[in-house]
C-alpha cells in the first residue's frame, strides 16, 4: 500500500491570484491577529512593490491549509514587505500540523528562507528549525519589540489614571494649544467614496512634522505611500479604517491612522505638525484616542513600528519580535548570509 501523496504547495505570485484567496485567507489564523496577516496587507505590498517578486507558497489539498506570504529577493525568500515596511509578518496556518506540513515542503525546495520579523511568540522559528534540521545555518535576532496599551472601562476617563506630574503636563500642552483657538478631536470610518480626501489630509499633516524635515514622510516616498493608500482603500472597503484627527481652530494638526481589529486599534502612522510642537498636539491626540477606544469598549490599542521614547510615556508592556533566517548549504544562502553579517556589524558600530 502506498502512501498519500503530500498535500501540493502551489504558488501564487499575482494580486489578481491572492484575491481568490480571500474567503479561504480569512479562515486561516497565525501568532497574532494584526493587519499584517490580513490579505488585504499582502495585496498592498504587491501592488506598491512590484519589483519585489511575489512567492506566496500555499498548501492547498482542495482547502487552504496554510500560507507562508513570501516574495523573491536574490537567491532568497522573504517575508513579504518586512523589508520595506519593518511590520511583522507570519505565516498562517489552520492548525500547527499544517504549518508543520508547509516549512517541511519549504524546506525541501532548499531555498534560503529570510523572515525579517515575527512575533516572539510565533511557532513559526521552531516549526522550520525542525523542517530545516542541523545542516541549515540558523540565524536569529532580537528585534524591536511592539508596544501595547492595554484598556478597560476605567480608561473612558483617562486623565484619572495617569500620574499627577503626567496630568500637568498634558494640561499644559492643552491650555497652549487654545491659544490658538478652539481644539476638537474626531475619528473617522471613511467608506470607499471618502477614504482619498480623509487619507491625504492625513499624509498631508505627517509631511508638516519631523518626518517631512528628514525626509521620511511618506509623501517623500511614493512606494510606501502607494501602499498605505491601496491598504487604506481596502480597508475603508471592509470598514476597519479609522483616522483620528486633532483639530485647532479647524486646522488638522496631528493624525493617527488606524485599524479596527479584534477589539484592538493598530496604529499604521501617525503625525503632528511641528508648527505646533509646543502644544504637544500628538500626545494630545494620544489622550483622546485612548478615550474613544476605551468608550467603544476596545480591548488595547496596538503600537506597529517601533518602541519608542514617546510610546513609552504611555505603556511600558512590550511584545517581544525577532528575526530568523534559515541558509541551507548552497551558493544561493551566500548572499544572505554576508547581508546578515554586514547588517549586524553596522547595528554593533551604531550601538557604540
Amino acid at each position: 500500500m502506498t502512501a498519500a501523496a503530500p498535500p501540493p504547495l502551489r504558488v501564487v505570485d499575482t494580486p489578481e491570484g491572492l484575491r481568490d484567496l480571500r474567503e479561504q485567507w480569512d479562515r486561516l489564523g497565525s501568532s497574532v491577529s494584526s493587519p499584517t496577516r490580513d490579505l488585504s496587507w499582502v495585496e498592498a505590498a504587491a501592488t506598491a512593490f512590484p519589483e519585489d517578486r511575489l512567492r506566496v507558497a500555499v498548501l492547498d489539498d482542495g482547502e487552504v491549509r496554510a500560507v507562508a506570504p513570501l516574495v523573491r529577493r536574490g537567491g532568497a525568500c522573504e517575508a513579504v514587505s518586512v523589508r520595506r515596511l519593518y511590520e511583522p509578518v507570519d505565516f498562517l496556518w489552520r492548525d500547527e500540523a499544517s504549518l508543520g506540513e508547509l516549512a517541511a515542503r519549504l524546506a525541501a525546495h532548499r531555498v534560503p528562507l529570510v523572515l525579517g520579523r515575527i512575533p516572539g511568540d510565533s511557532p513559526t522559528a521552531e516549526t522550520l528549525r525542525r523542517a530545516y534540521g542541523r545542516r541549515a545555518l540558523e540565524l536569529r535576532e532580537p528585534r524591536s519589540p511592539l508596544p501595547v496599551f492595554e484598556l478597560d472601562e476605567t480608561w473612558r476617563e483617562p486623565e484619572a489614571r495617569l500620574g499627577s506630574r503626567r496630568r500637568s503636563d498634558l494640561r499644559r500642552a492643552r491650555r497652549h494649544a487654545e491659544e490658538h483657538g478652539e481644539v476638537d478631536f474626531e475619528v473617522v470610518v471613511p467608506g470607499p467614496e471618502a477614504v482619498a480626501c480623509a487619507f491625504d489630509e492625513a499624509v498631508g499633516v505627517e509631511s508638516r512634522g519631523w518626518k517631512g524635515r528628514a525626509g521620511t514622510a511618506l509623501l517623500n516616498d511614493p512606494p510606501r505611500l502607494a501602499f498605505y493608500r491601496r491598504y487604506a482603500d481596502l480597508a475603508a472597503r471592509d470598514g476597519s479604517l479609522r483616522i483620528a484627527f486633532l483639530r485647532i481652530d479647524g486646522a488638522v494638526v496631528a493624525m493617527q491612522i488606524a485599524v479596527e481589529r479584534s477589539r484592538r486599534l493598530w496604529l499604521l502612522k501617525i503625525g503632528h505638525d511641528a508648527q505646533f510642537d509646543r502644544s504637544s498636539p500628538g500626545q494630545l491626540l494620544m489622550l483622546e484616542t485612548i478615550r474613544w477606544s476605551a468608550s467603544h469598549d476596545l480591548e488595547a490599542i496596538e503600537f506597529l513600528g517601533s518602541s519608542a521614547p514617546w510610546t513609552r510615556r504611555w505603556t511600558e508592556v512590550e511584545r517581544p519580535s525577532t528575526s530568523v533566517a534559515f541558509l541551507p548549504p548552497r551558493v544561493g544562502s551566500l548572499g544572505p548570509l554576508a547581508e546578515h553579517v554586514a547588517r549586524a556589524g553596522l547595528r554593533r558600530v551604531r550601538r557604540r
